[in-house]
């Protein structure tokens, strides 16, 4: 539509307003599509994160490698969909997925470590504290000693 105002000019003023108003859309469009690329791009990070958090060796460098981006891409990409920083999301996926671990099955501390990508119990152990307040053996008992007195609840 633009195109076909700045080509019907009369004058040279009204040529001047088409064209400027052409490049103001032209503009906005591209910017729209670059924002929409980097968008999809950074989606497409985090989802390769929540998908292999599991992972021993997620370090952004292994990311980066795989997906073809940059490091400093990763980061900015996480923190602008998550509003955290990288490491500060692994853990929180981890962490999240550890807990889930232990509501729902009966694994040692080392088999959920192991589960989550840590190849250190004591570093899993300190981590899980330092997020939850709590060891990883407590808040099992704490689940446990809950789901026992819901179920005889229940059973009343």
């Amino acid at each position: 539509h633009t195109i076909s105002l700045v080509l019907s000019s009369r004058t040279i003023d009204a040529f001047h307003e088409a064209a400027s108003a052409a490049i103001i859309e032209y503009c906005d469009k591209l910017k729209s599509l670059a924002k929409e690329k980097t968008d999809n791009k950074a989606y497409r990070i985090c989802e390769y994160i929540q998908t292999h958090f599991m992972d021993y060796d997620l370090s952004l460098d292994s990311i980066a490698g795989k997906l073809n981006v940059q490091s400093s891409d990763i980061r900015t990409a996480v923190y602008n969909v998550t509003g955290m920083k990288y490491t500060d999301y692994v853990t929180s996926l981890r962490m999240e997925y550890a807990k889930k671990l232990m509501a729902e099955q009966k694994l040692s501390v080392a088999d959920i470590s192991e589960a989550i990508g840590y190849s250190s119990v004591s570093y899993f152990i300190r981590i899980f504290k330092e997020n939850t307040g709590t060891t990883p053996a407590k808040y099992m008992k704490e689940i446990r000693t809950f789901k026992t007195n819901m179920g005889s609840t229940f059973q009343e």
